[in-house]
């Protein structure tokens, strides 16, 4: 049995060109991990002839039309959004063969760390004394209504729970992050008998109608209460903010994006609103991996491979940055 095996997630084609970019940096980076990518639809042919350049590469598999085990006439099905929901809510037979999962974000660059990824977040578990690794946000804002996520419920809600989301109040929440690092058998063996009870209501099927949305707009809620009502036991809540510094794994608030958040670069007001991220030692270590990525000329490849919307961002990082291939 292997220690670990990285997950991510695609849905639709908007992210579509990170996923051989992302298997790229983990692979370079930890050649004995391996890599399962679930997307629910089709591959393009771009990132199909890109994903063939990594043959050889390392263990790594993407899982293409990929249903989240929902049956062809599941309720949920009517439900616009709900895939990104299903992450927290399936289980797939193949993460038996490993010790731990680690469910990442496809539009990160990966980075060699040490410890690596999986000691860390082991070293994490045992500081929190819970089979997974993962930090509560607490989120206190004035919700807006989802204009567009309204009308695609109409059909699915009834009128006091579309009262509900239009009136603009006080919204307090809780949230585990999107990047969540489990125990294979400890953790699942927890959480899959509640599996049915968040589907069936994303679905319509009870009385909660109010959780719906909140569900749907942020799914990271959703991890939070199955987490919850599972039992397996929350994490400390932190003062501080998420820790991004991979060395501090003793520490409750340990968080690390483990490389390069690329959706930083997706504007110029993103870039202007994470100076501090971008400028920090750990980015700035990890720039320098990535300078070594970028005059590799497979990477160039899968970046030239891309979509505009992939490649503008890794413009404007290798602007930001000074960076130019050599």
């Amino acid at each position: 049995m292997k220690d670990i095996c990285i997950v991510g997630y695609n849905f639709g084609n908007k992210y579509m060109s990170f996923i051989p970019i992302y298997i790229y940096t983990i692979l370079k980076s930890y050649p004995d991990y391996s890599v399962l990518i679930f997307t629910d639809n089709k591959l393009d042919n771009k990132t199909r002839s890109n994903l063939e350049l990594l043959n050889g590469l390392g263990d790594f598999r993407v899982i293409e039309n990929y249903d989240f085990g929902i049956l062809k006439d599941h309720e949920i099905k009517n439900v616009p959004g709900y895939k990104k929901a299903m992450r927290w809510l399936f289980f797939d037979e193949r993460f038996l063969d490993y010790k731990s999962i680690y469910i990442g974000d496809i539009d990160i660059v990966m980075c060699k760390e040490n410890p690596g990824l999986y000691e860390q977040h082991v070293n994490h578990c045992s500081t929190l004394n819970l089979p997974y690794s993962n930090y509560i946000r607490l989120t206190t804002q004035i919700s807006k209504p989802n204009i567009k996520l309204i009308l695609k419920l109409l059909p699915h809600i009834n009128v006091k729970t579309l009262l509900n989301i239009i009136r603009k109040k006080e919204v307090d929440s809780k949230r585990l992050s999107g990047l969540h690092f489990v125990k294979t058998e400890d953790y699942f063996n927890r959480v899959k008998e509640h599996y049915d009870y968040f589907i069936n209501i994303i679905a319509g099927k009870t009385n909660k109608q109010e959780l719906i949305e909140k569900y749907l707009v942020d799914d990271e809620v959703l991890l939070y209460d199955l987490v919850e009502m599972s039992g397996i036991g929350l994490p400390p809540i932190s003062p501080d903010s998420p820790g991004m510094d991979y060395k501090n794994s003793s520490t409750i608030s340990f968080r690390p994006h483990h490389g390069i958040h690329m959706g930083i670069f997706r504007s110029d007001m993103g870039v202007k609103k994470q100076q501090q991220v971008l400028n920090s030692y750990i980015y700035k270590e990890y720039i320098e991996q990535y300078k070594k990525f970028r005059n590799e000329e497979e990477f160039e490849v899968l970046i030239e491979g891309s979509t505009t919307f992939v490649k503008e961002q890794f413009k404007r990082m290798d602007e930001f940055y000074g960076i130019v291939r050599k």
